[in-house]
């Protein structure tokens, strides 16, 4: 009885293994007109999320376009994550346009996984966390602004720093 329980529980650790290896897939014919549209995809939303944060610019870009044009269109759309993002961001993707879906994946996902978040610059600051952890992993030009973004998220000034940009 204990070779078969150890067997199994082997046999499901190898499962799990393999599934957590598996690649990011790309939304395929899919369609976004009603309410039920959206709400099949927010797991794919926080899995892309995800991928997208823990993938370099310069890698699987292919990929990377499939799945930040199917970001873009879902949270234009969609009703359960409403992104406000304000025009200060656009400083940090002026070098590293990819940057914007990924700033978007990261508020959508925190939405999702928190629906009651109305906080903008906790939002604002969790995704600009975001673009920058997927700065730092290189892949995109140099951007100076990153290095500032980088001392502040550092110095744990962050929400302040938003804060100060969202009353400008």
């Amino acid at each position: 009885m204990k070779n078969i329980t150890s067997s199994i529980f082997i046999l499901l650790l190898s499962m799990c293994i393999y599934a957590q290896a598996q690649e990011m897939g790309t939304p395929q014919n899919f369609t976004l007109e009603k309410p039920s549209d959206y709400a099949q995809y927010e797991p794919y939303i926080i899995e892309a999320a995800h991928w997208l944060e823990s993938t370099p610019l310069n890698e699987q870009v292919k990929k990377r376009k499939a799945i930040q044009s199917f970001i873009q269109k879902w949270t234009v759309g969609s009703s359960s994550v409403q992104v406000n993002k304000q025009a200060f961001v656009d400083i940090f993707t002026k070098a590293n346009p990819d940057l914007s879906s990924v700033f978007l994946a990261a508020w959508a996902r925190h939405q999702l996984q928190n629906p009651d978040e109305k906080d903008t610059i906790k939002l604002h600051s969790i995704g600009l966390e975001s673009m920058n952890k997927v700065y730092q992993l290189g892949g995109g030009e140099e951007d100076r602004f990153f290095i500032k973004l980088n001392n502040i998220i550092a110095a744990g000034e962050l929400p302040t720093w938003v804060g100060h940009q969202l009353n400008q």
